[in-house]
């Protein structure tokens, strides 16, 4: 990501077909949340997210790369199991629209700009809609569900467990366990 792609005013996130799978420009709607922690950011750099290690005359110039590592810390941070990638992200989004109501031909063509995908043979011929302005109403949507989400990962990091009551001397209810891995992660 880019400075120069971003407009915070207008809120949006310009990817240049040169950078895009598909080799279509994409514009990507930002939510509260996106500009919020984008505005943080300093802007001395062209890139927002460079590469923290430094290379003699090529500071601020090298996107971040060892994600491997940060995704195995992230992983064992959340206690998953499952072998986990990145592009896994953009399914738990497109799921979680899903179960938001957010139609699919909207996630697919206006949020993840698949060329194809949800619509298919002569629609897809026909039917060369963008879907745009729904696109950035699902974005906007996800931005506040991705904040009530994290909002309830925090305050249920402040919340004292169970288990903590009771190694503290204090007593747990009865029928009280410790939350599974999904629940942690507002998602059980």
């Amino acid at each position: 990501m880019r400075w120069r792609e971003l407009n915070l005013e207008s809120r949006t996130w310009t990817i240049p077909a040169t950078r895009a799978k598909n080799g279509r420009t994409h514009e990507v709607a930002m939510s509260d949340l996106a500009v919020e922690i984008l505005a943080k950011r300093p802007r001395d750099q062209a890139l927002v997210f460079p590469s923290v290690r430094l290379r003699r005359g090529n500071e601020g110039k090298t996107t971040v790369s060892g994600y491997h590592k940060a995704k195995e810390r992230v992983v064992a941070a959340m206690d998953i199991d499952d072998e986990v990638r990145f592009h896994d992200l953009r399914r738990t989004v497109a799921t979680q629209m899903a179960e938001m109501g957010i139609a699919p031909q909207v996630v697919d063509r206006g949020v993840l700009n698949h060329k194809s995908g949800m619509i298919r043979g002569v629609a897809a011929i026909y039917n060369r809609y963008e879907y745009r302005n729904e696109a950035r109403e699902a974005l906007l949507a996800w931005g506040e569900r991705l904040r009530a989400i994290v909002g309830a990962a925090e305050s249920a990091k402040e919340a004292p467990r169970p288990a903590d009551v009771a190694d503290s001397g204090g007593t747990a209810r009865a029928g009280s366990e410790p939350l599974s891995a999904a629940s942690r992660r507002g998602l059980g």
